[in-house]
């Protein structure tokens, strides 16, 4: 009873030409359909995270500004009520001055688990990693001066466990 269906991405933003495209894909994937949407003149909004390389990220953004495309990334965790607050208080001066700071985020990913795949973009910090670097940044609103991780990585190659220190203006922070 489904109206329509396409075999692809392509034919459907050929087909439907939708006010906006919501890229739910797997990491690996986000790029390939950065690009298609871009190519069709459709704004996205895409999960985390958003591509998988610097390098990739300056294209999109690139190609979107070129084509007056509207990208945007999935980063919803900004939004939550506890965290709005925290933000809230800190601007404020509520909480005093903002010296030290640590954000700790983490699941356990049994044998089979997507986030162990290397091929489809796994990594602890491609998938939640970036929650806590986007909670702890957007909390801490101060120029990032230095950065250093240590990494545990899986016999596949991708990052099971991370540890970053950050240094910024004034504080320094442990994701």
């Amino acid at each position: 009873q489904i109206p329509a269906w396409y075999p692809g991405y392509r034919e459907m933003l050929e087909q439907e030409r939708p006010d906006a495209v919501y890229i739910a894909t797997t990491h690996n994937f986000h790029y390939e359909n950065l690009l298609l949407c871009i190519e069709h003149r459709v704004p996205a909004l895409c999960e985390k995270c958003l591509v998988l390389t610097a390098a990739q990220a300056r294209d999109v953004f690139a190609k979107a500004r070129e084509q007056d495309v509207f990208l945007t990334d999935a980063m919803w965790s900004r939004f939550l009520p506890g965290h709005r607050q925290a933000a809230r208080w800190i601007e404020q001066g509520e909480i005093g001055e903002i010296r030290s700071a640590g954000y700790e985020i983490g699941f356990l990913a049994g044998e089979g688990h997507r986030v162990l795949d290397p091929a489809i973009g796994g990594g602890a910090l491609y998938d939640i990693g970036v929650y806590a670097i986007e909670g702890l940044t957007g909390l801490i609103r101060q120029p990032l001066l230095r950065s250093s991780s240590l990494l545990r990585r899986s016999p596949e190659g991708v990052d099971l466990t991370a540890h970053l220190m950050l240094e910024f203006d004034e504080c320094i922070a442990s994701i």
